[in-house]
């Protein structure tokens, strides 16, 4: 199983507002053994030229031999000025992943809002089915896999009343992925999501039903079921039965390492990166 991690947490610099260049980022990371990336095109999308930019910084990950495994969309959709403004930059990720050449962009399918009667399972399947149709069929058409990520209710709440996230367990999530009926169409599990709305072991079971569809994660660590991305070992995540899980159900994709943004000084960040990535080679060779 390869490991890849997420560039965009490397962007962000302790003590500095100014974010890395994304090719310094790209040689921290080839410095300290990572090969896979997980790249968030958000920041990208937004600016005026953004097509030529990828372009270039994919031929600068080329150069620097760094894969981009899988892409991450837009997904804080509250906070755009506008559904239309969101809905473009969507569409921008979906282009974007094309150009990086990514085999998954994941999503967050949960653009929904419950009315005045409540969280719906059948409303909001139904309303975000339709919401990321036409960007799951630009990929489909274009040979870029779309990964839905689990995520987690604010309230941790499974009675409907409390409810407003969809996805956040494991039945909505194989709902809307088994809905679009197409095998580029598959699951991402982020293992401290899975802990925030389960625990640590009903989460490993939650995943495990995902079977075949799952082909992506977010590897990270937490306890007192926090969404905290803490490093593995750090939490209470049950790391032997998650690797013999992930093991059982024929795992084939990487596994993809997050982290807290900006949190580690420069000078010791490749340090830092390559005692993670030896952590998790630990892990999947001995677990």
């Amino acid at each position: 199983m390869d490991i890849g991690i997420n560039i965009g947490y490397i962007r962000k610099q302790r003590g500095n507002e100014n974010p890395r260049d994304i090719i310094e980022c790209a040689k921290i990371l080839k410095n300290s053994g990572y090969k896979f990336i997980d790249f968030g095109v958000e920041d990208f999308v937004q600016a005026d030229n953004w097509e030529n930019t990828l372009t270039e910084i994919k031929n600068s990950l080329d150069e620097t031999g760094l894969i981009v495994e899988q892409t991450h969309a837009p997904f804080v959709w509250k906070k755009y000025d506008s559904e239309e403004q969101y809905k473009e930059l969507m569409m921008r990720s979906f282009k974007a992943s094309k150009i990086l050449n990514a085999n998954n962009i994941v999503i967050h399918a949960d653009k929904y809002v419950p009315d005045e009667k409540g969280f719906s399972f059948d409303n909001a399947l139904n309303t975000i089915y339709d919401f990321y149709a036409p960007y799951v069929d630009y990929a489909v058409k274009n040979g870029v896999g779309v990964a839905i990520e689990n995520l987690f209710d604010g309230k941790k709440a499974k009675d409907d009343k409390d409810r407003t996230r969809f996805s956040s367990f494991i039945e909505e999530q194989i709902a809307i992925i088994d809905k679009y009926n197409d095998p580029l169409v598959t699951a991402c599990w982020d293992t401290g999501h899975g802990n925030v709305s389960y625990g640590y072991d009903e989460s490993i079971e939650a995943m495990k039903q995902l079977g075949s569809r799952l082909t992506a994660t977010h590897i990270h660590d937490n306890y007192y079921q926090s969404d905290l991305h803490c490093p593995i070992f750090l939490g209470n995540t049950r790391w032997e039965k998650l690797m013999q899980t992930l093991r059982e159900i024929n795992y084939k994709g990487k596994f993809t390492l997050e982290l807290v943004y900006g949190s580690i000084p420069d000078e010791l960040m490749e340090k830092y990166l390559t005692l993670y990535r030896e952590t998790a080679e630990f892990v999947i060779n001995n677990y």
